[in-house]
């Protein structure tokens, strides 16, 4: 475990935000004016960062590819402590893939609809929900509607950085800043299993992990309302 984090934070994280910074045109086809952020104007990444906005989705950033990462990554401690047998929990995960698709495709259409920042202080409820579930579950079939839930905001935040970045960033550095949101993502997955994995070596069992981490949801998927009340004010 310690390996594989070594490796994406020391190797695979830099070479993301190496070849994600890198603006790409197609060959053969003329640079065109793109599409302005906020203020009307094009953020290049320095700014972003100083900006209000950017240290206040920082936490909407880490926490999906942590939670994420950590119900895989310790599937089998949650099989162990349920009782259960792997091969009763693998119907849940076609189910996963299946939901991720389609939350994917119903925040692609809502962000078009009606604008992505509506989507913020949605993306994290289903997840703390599934959270909150893990505890209380007793059979394989619970197991199920845990992932199923928590793919619903896998799906949507999937969707929901591909359109709310250019929205508020604009076009024209758009691969710098997206390198940065990458690799913050990328480094939640790396650290979420050391951090979870210590609670359990110290005697606090996944599932009983869940309940925080469902309420860490909850309050802040208040706060990115608050967030995007604010977006909105100042568009």
């Amino acid at each position: 475990m310690g390996v594989t984090a070594a490796v994406i934070a020391l190797i695979i994280l830099p070479l993301l935000v190496w070849l994600l910074a890198q603006d790409r045109v197609p060959t053969g086809q003329a640079a065109v004016a793109g599409s302005p952020g906020l203020g009307g104007r094009h953020w290049v990444r320095a700014d972003a960062l100083r900006h209000w906005l950017f240290p206040a989705l920082l936490p909407l950033m880490l926490t999906p590819g942590f939670i994420g990462t950590v119900v895989f990554f310790h599937q089998v401690h949650v099989a162990e402590v349920k009782g259960w047998r792997l091969a009763e929990m693998a119907v849940a995960y076609p189910a996963y893939a299946s939901v991720t698709v389609a939350a994917a495709l119903a925040a692609g259409w809502t962000a078009d609809r009606f604008g992505s920042d509506r989507l913020l202080p949605l993306l994290l409820i289903p997840m703390g929900l599934s959270m909150f579930l893990i505890g209380p579950a007793e059979t394989p079939l619970h197991w199920v509607l845990v992932l199923s839930i928590l793919a619903v905001s896998q799906g949507m935040v999937g969707t929901f950085w591909g359109a709310f970045l250019p929205a508020i960033y604009g076009t024209n550095h758009l691969g710098a800043i997206r390198s940065m949101v990458i690799a913050i993502m990328v480094l939640s997955t790396a650290i979420g299993p050391g951090i979870t994995g210590a609670l359990i070596d110290w005697g606090v069992p996944f599932p009983d992990q869940g309940l925080a981490m469902g309420i860490w949801c909850l309050v802040l998927a208040v706060a990115m309302g608050i967030v995007a009340h604010r977006i909105r004010s100042v568009s």
